[in-house]
C-alpha cells in the first residue's frame, strides 16, 4: 500500500537526531569533566590517568566518525526504504544513478 507521509513523520527523524546531536554534546562535557577530576586527583595509580587522557583525546574523533557515520546511513536507509514504494523498477534505477 502506498501511504501519503505526514509532518510528524519529518518531525520525529529531526527529533531523534537533535537528541542524538545532544547526548554527544552532554558526552563529551561529562568525559572533559570526568578527565579533570582524574587528573586533579592525586594518589591515583598512574594508569588510571593515562587511561583517562586517552579516552578524553580519543572522545572527538570517535564522535566525528560516528556522526559521519549516521550521515552516510541516511541516504542508504533512505533508498532501502524507496524500493518498497509502487514504483516502477526503472524509475528505482535511475533515481539510484
Amino acid at each position: 500500500m502506498n501511504r501519503q507521509r505526514n509532518i510528524m513523520d519529518g518531525l520525529a527523524i529531526l527529533v531523534t537526531i537533535f537528541s542524538i546531536g545532544i547526548l554527544c554534546y552532554v558526552g563529551v562535557l561529562f568525559i572533559n569533566g570526568f578527565n579533570d577530576g582524574i587528573q586533579a586527583t592525586t594518589g591515583l595509580p598512574t594508569a588510571a590517568t593515562s587511561i583517562s587522557a586517552g579516552v578524553d583525546s580519543n572522545i572527538g574523533w570517535v564522535l566525528d566518525f560516528f556522526i559521519l557515520m549516521m550521515f552516510l546511513a541516511l541516504p542508504i536507509v533512505s533508498m532501502i526504504l524507496a524500493f518498497f514504494n509502487n514504483i516502477h523498477p526503472l524509475f528505482f534505477g535511475l533515481v539510484l544513478a
